[in-house]
């Protein structure tokens, strides 16, 4: 599997000169198509940016009932693109290897080109690799966010400026406004979840629980992308705040999720917990797909999480949510969803410090971020307590 680390050099060696290379090439102006056929979505990373886009695509499915919706992607925003009843087909590019990549990215490169899209927008915001992909993909009209930089102004037809201000949802909506998107008038995120994978979730759930009744269940989400892995609280702060809770609820019982790559960390949190009450937690990295994970986030009372891709999930389900937030602004990426969403954002002189100049790179470098240490463990642990008493 290529690395996102790997993948973001591949973007500065081999997107940056050849989208360059490509501006330089002459192109007439085109006009967006009045009742466009094929509408293609480029987003290659970040299933939580996806699903916060949810109720965009809803919108854009209003206002384009006849048009066929493509979602082009990497794997984990593949998997979450199929959970959205708005999306007709998922075109997913593997990065298993460097040549899964080329070999996905040019036959979906061709497949595009023979069915020839009347819009292709690119909802990334600094990847060249997608700008490129839409300049390649023989699409009529090209939608993109204006960037300062000269090269992605020649390869879109039309778009609207990045804000850094805006939630990343309301962004979309402006890229899409030219299809009906209206950004006032956006429905709520919903999923649809195949019914295997919620019948996956009882029997995982039941499993754990031993078939014990009246069982309670919370998820703890201690992980975060190496995209930034500085947006992970400690450890010990989890481990503090799971023991308290299940010491005073005796019908709790703890899932904690997370990809097969995470779980030594998620058994080092379970292993934090006192061995009288460890039974009550349960390891579920790597044993769980997208779509049975979202169905067991559903069944929790309550989610507490990083902000990462489990808590954009675990809101588009209506999952009651504690959320913590260190680098990156909960005015950019908070929570889309119905349920009750409670966010903790660390105050630091230098955040929230992620962005578009520095390519999303926390600058200290240190993890945890001193943003996410002055979240304090009395007021999480205060905020889960009364959201697991609200009935």
């Amino acid at each position: 599997m290529i690395s996102l680390e790997r993948m973001r050099r591949l973007d500065a060696w081999i997107g940056w000169p050849l989208a360059t290379l490509l501006g330089f090439l002459p192109r007439k102006a085109r006009l967006l198509p009045a009742s466009p056929q094929r509408i293609v979505i480029v987003k290659l990373s970040g299933i939580g940016s996806l699903l916060v886009c949810a109720g965009v695509l809803r919108a854009l499915r209003r206002s384009q009932p006849q048009a066929r919706i493509m979602v082009v992607a990497l794997e984990g925003p593949a998997a979450a693109a199929r959970l959205l009843s708005e999306v007709d087909e998922v075109m997913v590019i593997s990065t298993a290897s460097p040549w899964t990549l080329v070999r996905d990215g040019f036959r979906a490169l061709r497949k595009l080109r023979q069915q020839r899209a009347d819009v292709i927008a690119d909802i990334e915001y600094f990847s060249r690799l997608s700008t490129l992909f839409c300049a390649l993909s023989g699409a009529r009209f090209r939608l993109g966010f204006g960037l300062p930089a000269w090269w992605r102004r020649r390869l879109i037809d039309g778009g609207t400026a990045f804000c850094e201000e805006s939630h990343f949802c309301a962004c979309v909506a402006r890229l899409l406004q030219p299809l009906g998107v209206d950004e006032q008038q956006l429905p709520a995120v919903t999923l649809a979840l195949p019914v295997p994978a919620e019948a996956a979730a009882e029997a995982l759930l039941a499993a754990e629980s031993g078939g014990t009744t009246g069982t309670t269940w919370m998820a703890v989400n201690p992980h975060a992308a190496e995209l930034c892995v500085q947006r992970r609280w400690p450890l010990e702060r989890f481990a503090e705040v799971s023991d308290a809770l299940l010491r005073r609820h005796p019908e709790l019982r703890i899932a904690i999720p997370g990809t097969a790559g995470e779980r030594e960390r998620t058994e080092q949190l379970r292993n934090l917990i006192p061995a009288e009450r460890r039974g009550r937690v349960s390891n579920l990295a790597g044993r769980t797909d997208l779509a049975t994970l979202a169905a067991v986030l559903r069944r929790c009372r309550l989610v507490l999480t990083n902000d990462t891709g489990v808590m954009h999930l675990a809101a588009a389900m209506g999952s009651p949510l504690v959320a913590l937030f260190g680098p990156e602004s909960p005015v950019r990426y908070g929570p889309v969803g119905t349920g009750r969403v409670h966010v903790f954002c660390g105050a630091a002189p230098c955040g929230p410090c992620l962005n578009y100049s520095n390519r999303k790179r926390a600058p200290c470098g240190e993890e945890p971020a001193a943003c996410l240490l002055a979240i304090p463990v009395t007021e999480v642990r205060s905020c889960c307590e009364a959201e697991l008493e609200n009935r």
